[in-house]
Order: structure tokens, then C-alpha cells, then sequence
């Protein structure tokens, strides 16, 4: 079954109608390295594959990786945050069921 992935546009969401306060936005590369973390749940690895082909082919991003967690329930690590971050401009995470 293909996915169908539909990106928002992002002018200034951020904040808006919350009392959370809005993210410090950093300047990035024209194409950034997107890393996308797989939580382990059913159909997430797919779910991330087909975000990250999408931003290339439209020209968003430069490369993606999926870093796989061994499980569900576990933070990724220092160590691993600190190897993504060498990696990728921008860590994507947050894949729920």
C-alpha cells in the first residue's frame, strides 16, 4: 500500500494558539541532512522512509537517514543523539500509533 505524504507549509505556525512557547528557529542549509528516528512501532520505519524520499525528490532536503531505537519505550542516548547531530542538520522524532 503507498503512503501519501502531505508536508505543511511552516510560515510562522509555531506558537500560535498555545501557551507553549515557540521553537528557536535555526538558519539551515538551502538542503538540509534530515535524520529521522525510528521509534520501533508497527509501520514507523515505512512511515519515515517515505517522508524522507519525499523531501529529497521535492528538493527540500539534500539526504535523509532513519536511525532505528531498539525499543518503544527507551529515550535515545546521549551518545546516539550526539551521532545524529553530527550527521543531520535536523533531527525529526515523534512517530505515535
Amino acid at each position: 500500500m503507498p503512503i501519501e505524504v502531505i508536508l505543511p507549509v511552516a510560515d510562522e505556525i509555531a506558537g500560535q494558539g498555545s501557551n507553549a512557547p515557540a521553537h528557536v528557529w535555526r538558519t539551515l542549509p538551502n538542503k538540509p541532512v534530515i535524520g529521522l528516528i525510528d521509534n520501533a512501532k508497527t509501520g514507523a520505519a515505512e512511515l519515515l522512509d517515505a517522508i524522507g524520499r519525499t523531501l529529497v525528490r521535492r528538493g527540500v532536503a539534500a539526504s535523509y537517514f532513519v536511525w532505528q531505537k531498539a525499543t518503544a519505550s527507551y529515550s535515545i542516548s546521549n551518545d546516539e543523539r550526539a551521532a545524529m547531530l553530527a550527521r543531520a542538520h535536523v533531527i525529526v522524532s515523534g512517530v505515535g500509533d
